[in-house]
């Protein structure tokens, strides 16, 4: 084990890169860590978007287990963590037990200098991670007129942040915060405006861990599993492949096997809204398709997906696309 200090993201990754022999890269904010040796194959990124407002994503395997100590918990440091991909385990420098981290698990923890934290990542699990991380006290100290324009929905999030030392919450699987998680570890972009894209999905990140803590600290709130979710996500599919048919919530429930508040529960996880939404915007969605690429007219596109009421339709269809149907005939067609 190796204790790694608490620094800027870049900094920790220029201490990281000695431990497991691989070549570190870094400039304007950015550093990349990349490895192809006995330690591992892949590559660490880290970003610094200001003091104290740190991210670092792994895409890499591990050929070894690495364990690692996190010291200079006195920066009241909070972690936002997202395993993507894989697993590892967390654990305090005083517990004897370690928890798992699992795929798709949205984990945010805050450390202190009595109990520093402790990292456990296994050998041959290809692992895409992502871990934001807030200095309370970096920030706390900086003088306003260094801090960029990221500051004001920083602070609105910190203030929402559970005070105290030693604080670990473990939350359900959570598969919309993928899609921000991706945009960094996947799509990976520099420059200026890859930095300001970077920021925007860092924050998206934050702010749907956040709501998901919420969420889940509310007594009946309704934990969901990865079979759950897929069953959800193959239903979806399903929904689309067939809105010419009616899609009641009880319908759409026996044929997934959830009941209707874990069917709910998992549209809203996955989706952002509730069934009943989906399957509207599901035929919106649809019914611009076939106005832009068909010859059907108006009332004909409205059977077609589903809807019997013209008139519902065209003011469901206004409202999401700021144009109506019959506009966006004459401007799509010749």
């Amino acid at each position: 084990m190796f204790t790694l200090p608490i620094l800027s993201a870049t900094e920790l990754l220029r201490h990281f890169a000695p431990q497991l022999q691989g070549h570190c890269s870094s400039e304007f904010g950015e550093a990349v860590l990349k490895l192809d040796n006995a330690n591992g194959k892949g590559e660490i990124r880290a970003l610094d978007l200001q003091p104290g407002f740190s991210v670092i994503t792994y895409d890499i395997t591990f050929q070894r287990e690495i364990t690692f100590k996190i010291s200079g918990e006195e920066t009241s440091p909070v972690y936002f963590i997202y395993c993507l991909k894989g697993h590892f385990h967390h654990q305090y420098e005083n517990q004897a037990t370690r928890r798992k981290v699992d795929e798709l698990q949205n984990v945010i923890t805050t450390g202190s200098s009595a109990t520093r934290t402790i990292v456990h990542i296994p050998s041959e699990i290809p692992l895409k991670i992502s871990v934001v991380w807030i200095l309370r006290s970096a920030l706390n100290t900086a003088h306003k007129k260094r801090i960029p324009r990221t500051s004001g929905k920083l602070m609105g999030i910190i203030d929402e942040i559970i005070p105290g030392d030693s604080y670990t919450y473990f939350g359900a699987f959570r598969p919309r915060t993928a899609e921000y998680v991706k945009m960094l570890i996947e799509k990976p972009k520099s420059g200026v405006v890859g930095r300001l894209i970077n920021e925007a999905a860092i924050l998206n990140i934050l702010a749907s861990q956040l709501e998901y803590y919420k969420e889940d600290e509310i007594p009946d709130a309704v934990a969901l599993s990865k079979k759950e979710l897929d069953t959800a996500l193959q239903l979806g599919t399903e929904i689309v492949a067939s809105l010419e048919k009616p899609h009641s919530l009880s319908d759409l429930a026996k044929q997934s096997g959830l009941n209707p508040k874990k069917l709910q529960s998992a549209f809203r996880h996955l989706y952002g809204t509730s069934v009943g939404n989906f399957v509207r915007d599901a035929r919106l969605e649809r019914a611009r398709e076939l106005l832009e690429t068909s010859d059907l007219n108006v009332s004909e596109t409205v059977y077609a997906v589903g809807l019997s009421s013209r008139s519902y339709f065209t003011k469901a269809f206004t409202v999401r696309y700021g144009i109506r149907p019959s506009e966006l005939i004459d401007s799509s067609r010749p």
